[in-house]
Order: C-alpha cells, then sequence, then structure tokens
C-alpha cells in the first residue's frame, strides 16, 4: 500500500459547489474509485484550500489513475468538478505533499 495527500485551490467562488458536488457524490463514483484500487479516499476543505487523501493497493498506478479517469462515470463527474480547480501554468491543480510524520 502505498499513501498519497494532495494539496489544491479551489476557485474563491466555486467553493460551495464543490462542497456541495461531494456531500451529494454520486453512489458510483465511489465504486469507480474501489474498483481502480485507491482506498480510504478523503477530501478535506480549508477555505479554498483543497487536501485529499488515499490509499493504493494495485500494482500499477499510471494505469489505475488512467483507467479511474476514463471512466464514463467519472468523466461526468469531472464536467462538474474540474472548473472548480486554479490551475498553475502547466495545466495542473493538485500538487504532492511529502508525509513527514505517521504515526501506526
Amino acid at each position: 500500500m502505498k499513501k498519497f495527500i494532495l494539496y489544491a485551490l479551489i476557485k474563491e467562488d466555486m467553493v460551495d459547489e464543490y462542497v456541495r458536488l461531494h456531500e451529494n457524490a454520486w453512489p458510483e463514483i465511489y465504486k469507480v474509485i474501489a474498483e481502480s484500487n485507491f482506498h480510504n479516499y478523503s477530501i478535506s476543505i480549508r477555505g479554498n484550500e483543497v487536501y485529499t487523501y488515499y490509499e493504493y493497493t494495485g500494482d500499477d498506478y499510471d494505469a489505475d489513475t488512467e483507467k479511474m479517469n476514463n471512466n464514463p462515470i467519472m468523466k461526468k463527474w469531472h464536467v462538474f468538478t474540474k472548473p472548480c480547480f486554479v490551475r498553475d501554468e502547466n495545466g495542473k491543480a493538485y500538487k504532492p505533499m511529502k508525509e513527514i510524520f505517521f504515526s501506526p
């Protein structure tokens, strides 16, 4: 298992929409995430800062990420969620964070 922590910014005028979407996430989203070997997937928000944590249990992270993102349900979901993000000059929204402490 590998753990991931990511950070992103939500556009100030989209924070309420982003929260609403995730408070009412489609049941199929959970299934797509699990079928792609992502577990304990959580999103937290403070102001317009978003922190995502998940654990990956598969053997090919890139292939499973592509599989998840290319799923028709996830593509529909992204129509609503992707416009919420502030993006850098390369079009990236999420930045990885380095875990510096973990207490099992």
